[in-house]
């Protein structure tokens, strides 16, 4: 299935000027929140990659531009240009130097007449130059092969040459009757331009015009590009058309066969807009939004376009935006919606992105398509979607109870949406740019097209490209709400007190249907594992490792990259799930804080402003990302800056995710004390690579109060030093490791270079209150450290240490004791591991660990606090992975708060606080913060640990390998906890992205 609305189109329609929504105000630094998937969360409107094909940047609606590594698409920064609430800060246009150092944007950038492009250094992701006063939005933009010029096109007033050095026009051409479609340069330094107008215009290096022709295949000319030496043009269009034409003359040499390919699907007009060149100027191809079957296709000919067409390769099933030939033949692909891949010569995915946002576009067809659907219960509170592309995954979310469940089927009780109404009869919306009400057209923009409906007796929602608008049974517009993407789905609740719209930023919205306020929003990914529901004023619950999927934009103004910080560098101020779940009761987002607040009997504060608190910022300056460093060690240098003001205390330097053994160069004492502490200031620390090594490796610093998002990049280490040969080859190990000797052997070379498994295993059954006892916490301990010493003669570690504490042994003191033993035993190269199977209780927001002697009365005093827990683990250098099993049903027979209000330990704040940035953590939890863990009586162990024990014994080694590793264990429990409880425990795993999947355990009997 595909897309039917095609990049281009949505340029044209956005940069036709008047009738567009007025362009924002000048931006004061207030903190905007944003979502942040580590993709694009909207449209993808541009791509451009340098000349070697080893980094790749995008632009999109989402008002951001990302950085790639080629070929693996690995995500290596983020440019983000100052935006506004509405449109201001739309990307159209992207541009990388031929050299790969810098990188062009644009769209809208800024006020009216002062749109303009963006040059950032790709190294520090900021701005080092700005072109402005452009008259309208830029469209398109292109280096010249020697990277001295840049030439620009607008929406409305053609084209404009600049010189790169120093940002100064060289030459322009107004004359244009459309919007500038794209640009190319010629190997010679020649410039070709399409239009909207049904031009094409030759240009010569100095900017002056050659030659200009009309097209005349009756749709606009969209991409354009040179072939390898510069002597032929190809042009895709906003049809099923391609041309071939002279790069000199724009005559036109051949039409390639498009004979018996549909032309339209429903109401949309497909395209072949997109083409590129093989990088022998051999073979012409073609994509977009043509329909192919099951993928949509990448068409070709042969000999330059004069062969016979063939299906090169599939694509997506979405239209494909972009297609770029990269140095070494492969090719770079992306769709409109935010998908990647990079192919080889003979078309085979060497690397892939799967789209960042779960999709709540409508598809073509019947309205009756579970896609088209947007259903509620009667208060508005649950509601009830599947995405584009998953039609048989029915997604409910139920914000009064934070929960967000999965099925195969809708839920009876519903309130599906309707097009009509107690004689309220809408038509002519679904895509369409005159909706109707009972024959008579709602007044709505000239060129904004509807896209949803939603009429109840008295009102009728309509959802638009740019608003959400409610009407009464007059036509009368009660009021208008600009939306961060098409408000494809849009119902209202039954009992008339909340509007809902699914939007093509990924969100689902909840407004107060009486004024169009936004109460709430939704953000759930597409493999629907993770999501963040928050509110306007940043408020939110999230599932674990969901706070990740949100953070605070901070413009810093026009000629500066913004600011960016995670939510949960701030969680102690906004995760507040009580407020989450009172909001669309009490229809209001400030009261729904007074609530929560006199719920836990504090009385609601003023919030300070988020500006005074916010944390460090750490710029990497060098090396280069992907650079192979030549010794042992590599200098770093950085640049540090506190915006809030408040003195840096400390910065860290991390490899993979933990500890960087032995850096040098961190002691702050050196800061100058004569500057601002928000002023910027350079520093460099010496860190070891070892030799055949790549590692990504983050710096971060921290104030008294707040720890900065890591600044990371990727660097290969030195070639190993061949080693001697050994006089005999250890015996096999599981695939791809080696392994250790029998016993009995003498130590070689190869079993030195093995890591040790050490491990802190902790269960407590036998507590003194017979309320609290549990059967198998004890047990399950024992079992996991027979499973874990059966490692010892695997060959994937060459030690197995293990201290077990049980029941009168899991005293406070011995618990915290034998976590500094595995901080003192544990080294660089070794894995760590710590599993805890008791109750969990919460106090004042923490989750506290009750070991044998501790006092549900006294936990700060007698129990082990999660931060205590990270305090250790975050020091051991090796890897850390953390089992834990806190959530029995007993923990809410004594876990009370001064009202006497029962609760369990809150399991998301208590994962997402372990898996901070800089922790390294890898952490697995039994269940999600609502869920009381099983205990299974038929197998002796709680269902947590029956799971783990039977993955790690073997079966969770999925790809047979020969190990287990910790994502394929992470799959392996979830799905059997799941059958073990039938759906009542929910197991989760969160990995931190800087810390690698890696074999934990060797698999077999």
């Amino acid at each position: 299935m595909i897309r039917l609305m095609v990049v281009a189109t949505w340029l044209l329609a956005a940069c036709l000027g008047p009738a567009a929504p007025a362009r924002a105000q000048p931006q004061p630094a207030t903190p905007l929140l944003r979502i942040e998937t580590g993709g694009h969360s909207s449209a993808t409107t541009s791509a451009a990659a340098d000349a070697a094909g080893r980094v790749m940047v995008t632009v999109s609606h989402d008002k951001t531009a990302r950085i790639w590594s080629l070929p693996d698409l690995r995500p290596i920064g983020v440019l983000r240009p100052q935006i506004g609430e509405n449109e201001e800060g739309f990307l159209y246009a992207a541009a990388v130097s031929p050299d790969g150092r810098m990188a062009a944007v644009g769209g809208w950038l800024g006020q009216r007449a002062r749109d303009g492009v963006l040059l950032f250094d790709l190294q520090t992701r900021q701005p080092v130059r700005r072109l402005d006063g452009m008259p309208d939005a830029v469209n398109a933009l292109a280096f010249s092969p020697d990277g001295q010029r840049l030439a620009v096109g607008l929406g409305t007033g053609g084209m404009r040459l600049f010189r790169v050095r120093d940002g100064q026009p060289i030459a322009e051409d107004r004359a244009y009757g459309g919007m500038v479609a794209d640009l190319g340069f010629a190997p010679d330094g020649r410039l070709a331009s399409s239009s909207s107008d049904g031009g094409l215009r030759l240009y010569d290096a100095a900017g002056r015009r050659l030659r200009q022709v009309r097209t005349e295949v009756g749709r606009p000319p969209a991409r354009i590009r040179f072939s390898p030496d510069g002597q032929l043009l190809a042009v895709g269009y906003e049809a099923i058309a391609v041309e071939v034409r002279g790069g000199s003359s724009l005559d036109l040499r051949v039409r390639p066969d498009v004979a018996g390919i549909p032309r339209t699907l429903g109401a949309a007009e497909l395209s072949l807009s997109s083409v590129a060149w093989s990088s022998d100027g051999r073979t012409v191809y073609a994509s977009g939004s043509v329909w192919g079957g099951d993928r949509g296709p990448v068409l070709e000919w042969s000999d330059a376009g004069r062969g016979q067409r063939r299906m090169a390769r599939h694509a997506f099933p979405n239209a494909t935006s972009e297609m770029l030939v990269l140095a070494d033949g492969r090719m770079a692909l992306l769709s409109t919606y935010g998908e990647m891949a990079v192919l080889d010569r003979d078309g085979v995915r060497q690397s892939e992105r799967a789209q960042s946002t779960g999709d709540l576009a409508n598809p073509p067809g019947g309205l009756e398509a579970p896609a088209r659907r947007l259903r509620l219960s009667r208060d508005g509170g649950t509601v009830e979607w599947v995405f584009y592309d998953a039609q048989d995954r029915w997604l409910r979310f139920d914000a009064g109870r934070g929960e967000l469940t999965i099925d195969g089927a809708p839920r009876a009780g519903l309130a599906d949406w309707a097009a009509e109404a107690a004689g309220l009869r809408a038509a002519s919306w679904d895509y369409g740019s005159s909706p109707t009400l009972n024959g008579q057209r709602l007044p709505i923009a000239q060129r904004e097209n509807a896209r949803s409906i939603a009429v109840t007796p008295g009102r009728v929602l309509l959802g638009t490209e740019w608003y959400l608008r409610l009407f009464n049974g007059e036509r009368r517009q009660i009021w208008a709400r600009s939306v961060p993407g098409s408000a494809y789905r849009i119902n209202q609740s039954p009992d008339g007190r909340l509007a809902v719209a699914a939007l093509g930023d990924g969100t689902i919205r909840w407004y107060r249907l009486r004024d169009g306020v936004e109460l709430l929003a939704l953000f759930v990914t597409p493999d629907a594992q993770r999501w963040v529901a928050f509110t306007p004023a940043g408020h939110y619950a999230a599932s674990p490792g969901g706070e990740d999927l949100i953070g605070w934009h901070l413009n810093r103004g026009p000629d500066q990259a913004a600011d960016f910080f995670g939510v949960g560098r701030f969680r102690d101020r906004f995760y507040r799930p009580d407020v989450i779940e009172r909001v669309l009761t009490a229809l209001d987002v400030t009261e729904a804080l007074r609530q929560a607040d006199a719920a836990r009997g504090k009385q609601t504060q003023a919030a300070p402003d988020l500006r005074r608190e916010l944390p460090p910022v750490v710029t990497i300056l060098s090396p280069r990302d992907g650079s192979q460093v030549s010794g042992e060690e590599v200098v770093i240098r950085y640049s540090l800056r506190s915006p809030s003001g408040q003195p840096v205390r400390s910065v860290r330097v991390l490899l993979d995710g933990r500890p960087a053994p032995a850096a040098r160069g961190l002691d702050l004492a050196t800061l100058r004390r004569d500057r601002a502490a928000a002023e910027e200031e350079e520093r460099q620390v010496t860190v070891p690579i070892q030799p055949g090594r790549t590692v990504d490796v983050a710096l971060l610093a921290a104030t008294d109060d707040r720890t900065s998002e890591p600044a990371r990049l990727r660097l290969i280490g030195p070639a190993p030093v061949p080693a001697a040969p050994l006089p005999s080859p250890p015996r096999t190990g599981p695939a791809g490791l080696s392994a250790a000797p029998a016993p009995a052997a003498a130590p070689t070379a190869m079993t030195a270079l093995l890591p040790r498994l050490n491990a802190v295993l902790v269960g407590v059954s036998d507590y003194a209150d017979p309320e609290l006892r549990l059967s198998y916490a004890a047990k399950d301990a024992r079992d996991l450290a027979e499973a874990l010493a059966a490692q010892r003669d695997r060959g994937l570690y060459r030690e197995v240490n293990l201290r077990v504490l049980t029941d009168r042994e899991a005293t406070r003191g011995g618990v915290l004791d034998a976590l500094d033993w595995l901080r003192r035993q544990t080294t660089s190269n070794d894995v760590a591991l710590v599993f805890l199977a008791g109750h969990g209780l919460p106090d004042e927001g923490r989750t506290f660990f009750l070991p044998v002697d501790g006092d549900p009365e006294r936990l700060f005093s007698t129990a082990v606090a999660q931060t205590d827990l990270q305090g250790m683990l975050s020091r051991v250098p090796g890897r850390v992975v953390a089992f834990v099993d806190i959530c029995h049903a007993g923990s809410a027979v004594l876990a009370q708060n001064q009202r006497g209000a029962r609760t369990r330990p809150d399991m998301t704040a208590f994962v997402n606080q372990l898996r901070e940035p800089g922790s390294g953590l890898i952490v697995f939890a039994a269940a999600t913060s609502r869920q009381p863990a099983v205990e299974l009586p038929a197998l002796g162990n709680g269902a947590f640990t029956a799971a783990l024990l039977e993955g790690l014994r073997g079966a969770a080694d999925l790809n047979r390998d020969g190990a287990v590793r910790t994502d394929e264990l992470n799959v392996f429990v979830a799905d059997r906890v799941r059958a073990f409880t039938n759906g009542r425990q929910h197991p989760v795993m969160q990995r931190p992205g800087d810390v690698p999947d890696f074999p934990l355990l060797a698999a077999g009997q």
